[in-house]
């Protein structure tokens, strides 16, 4: 990744945000926000969709190098569909959030997110006359740093010339202060896939749960923070014909060394059913803010 990324405020109500990537060259956010009220925010553009609790999180703040599977399927990354396979998790459309109901004068208890998409990811028109809808609303009824989540996404694409379903949803929950991150989803979905002839219903469903603590400490007089990091993993496409089961179980490191300075190692164990042995990945990463 090569990013720039510009964004501000135009006025007290009015933000809005431009980022590009330059290893693959691509606009990758381009929106305006306008805030009525804490109620009602409209947002217009290219973003990410409010589907699941993890899709929001940009790459710097993400607990591993790569996203948990299931998010990668049904979210909009490498999609089970094949469309949008490199949308980031974005799409073209346009939002309504806000938040209400706050509780002891400190927090929330209610944020909503609602938005109407093009369904064909970034910078790419619509490739049919329907229109995609994603939504999340997340609750903090007791603490802060405590948020039950639950998010759908209804629509359809066009493949060989007809419309094949493309229906979502997901269910979790974080717990997230300075020190300690946990956070797990559930997510199912139905998508209409075609055998050339045909459309059919492939079903899928997948599990994560990833969990990590910040230790800090002090050297040469900066301050440094380091996180050890696991999650368990799971996702199958529910097909007869291509088993796709598998089980991930990652253990990463993450290490800032100084403010705009990470470094980020992962390794992973995956044991998918329709190979004979087990698979391993090392990845690494190094990102710099400036």
């Amino acid at each position: 990744r090569a990013r720039l990324d510009i964004k501000g405020d135009v006025s007290e109500r009015l933000s809005f945000r431009l980022q590009a990537d330059f290893t693959s060259p691509k606009l990758i956010d381009a929106f305006i926000k306008y805030r009525f009220n804490k109620l009602v925010n409209l947002q217009v553009g290219q973003f990410k969709t409010p589907f699941t609790l993890e899709n929001p999180y940009s790459p710097l703040n993400l607990e591993s190098i790569e996203n948990a599977q299931a998010i990668t399927k049904l979210a909009g990354y490498k999609d089970v569909s094949g469309v949008s396979s490199y949308a980031n998790g974005r799409d073209i459309g346009v939002q309504i959030s806000g938040s209400a109901f706050q509780k002891n004068g400190k927090w929330d208890v209610l944020t909503y997110y609602a938005g109407i998409f093009n369904g064909n990811g970034i910078n790419t028109k619509d490739c049919n006359t329907d229109k995609d809808l994603a939504a999340r609303i997340e609750l903090r009824p007791i603490v802060e740093e405590l948020v039950l989540s639950g998010s759908i996404y209804n629509g359809n694409y066009a493949i060989n010339g007809k419309n094949a379903d493309r229906n979502r949803y997901s269910a979790g929950l974080e717990y997230k202060n300075k020190k300690l991150t946990i956070r797990s989803e559930y997510l199912n979905g139905e998508t209409g896939i075609s055998d050339g002839t045909s459309i059919n219903n492939l079903k899928s469903n997948g599990f994560y749960a990833v969990a990590g603590y910040w230790f800090n400490f002090t050297s040469n007089g900066l301050s440094k923070k380091i996180r050890p990091v696991v999650r368990y993993d799971f996702y199958d496409n529910n097909s007869d014909v291509d088993n796709d089961e598998a089980y991930a179980y990652m253990i990463g490191l993450d290490w800032w060394p100084e403010q705009n300075l990470r470094f980020f190692v992962n390794y992973t164990l995956k044991d998918q059913k329709k190979y004979e042995n087990l698979g391993h990945s090392l990845s690494a990463m190094m990102s710099i803010k400036f």
